[in-house]
């Protein structure tokens, strides 16, 4: 089977969704990226809010916005909520977290979805297959 630059994994299906993926725990934005890119997603994965911010200025490899941004709510002594902050209007922003202060939960939710770190397969399943 020859690989289209569009196809994920020797698979012919487009891959037409993109993810900005933030998170600090390298083995956790592994397996979620692994996770995804098996789903059919585009994954630019970053572990700083700054690299993530830049990912969010530039788009992904081939400079399209992203559809989704899946973002740990704290990473070191900073908030992924400071990224949701500047991702565009339409962007789904889905926070993966084990935070578990009300006030800093409520202000996530109201940048998008909130699912929790102890729940994992919810994250990816509560993505839809890329078409």
């Amino acid at each position: 089977m020859t690989r289209d630059k569009r196809s994920v994994r020797g698979y012919s299906a487009p891959v037409l969704r993109r993810v900005l993926l933030l998170e600090d725990d390298v083995n956790v934005r592994r397996a979620v990226s692994r996770a995804l890119r098996d789903r059919g997603y585009r994954v630019v994965a970053r572990a700083t809010v700054e690299a993530a911010k830049a990912a969010v200025r530039r788009g992904d490899i081939n400079g399209h916005r992203f559809t989704i941004a899946i973002l740990d709510l704290e990473v070191g002594d900073r908030l992924g909520t400071e990224v949701a902050a500047e991702v565009p209007a339409g962007t789904d922003i889905v926070f993966f977290t084990g935070a578990t202060d009300p006030e800093l939960l409520s202000r996530a939710r109201s940048f998008g979805r909130v699912i929790s770190k102890d729940q994992p397969h919810e994250l990816i399943t509560g993505v839809p297959l890329a078409s």
